[in-house]
């Protein structure tokens, strides 16, 4: 995928090109990304990486994959608000 340490927090989230939810979560990823910087974000299109789209499983999308050391810790799909998804990428990375 990209080049970054698998022993951190890492956050993934795949979008599509012309998913009009996907450009909805663009300024709000971009504003969670400056909120919390002690952790990695990577995007991926889904619509040009479909191996990676089918082995974690992806069916809707915006969708976003936390990980920490290599393991996925939560999920989170769909368009949320910045507060909401600050509190639950906070939580689930930094305190579970």
């Amino acid at each position: 995928m990209n080049n970054f340490d698998f022993n951190s927090k890492v956050v993934i989230e795949f979008y599509g090109n012309g998913c009009l939810n996907c450009q909805l979560m663009e300024p709000i990823m971009r504003e969670i990304k400056s909120a919390l910087p002690d952790i990695h974000f990577s995007r991926i299109n889904a619509d040009t990486n479909l191996d990676l789209v089918q082995r974690y499983q992806i069916t809707s999308l915006p969708t976003l994959l936390m990980l920490r050391n290599e393991q996925i810790v939560g999920k989170i799909v769909g368009v949320k608000s910045s507060s909401t998804l600050y509190h639950q990428i906070n939580t689930t990375l930094n305190y579970a």
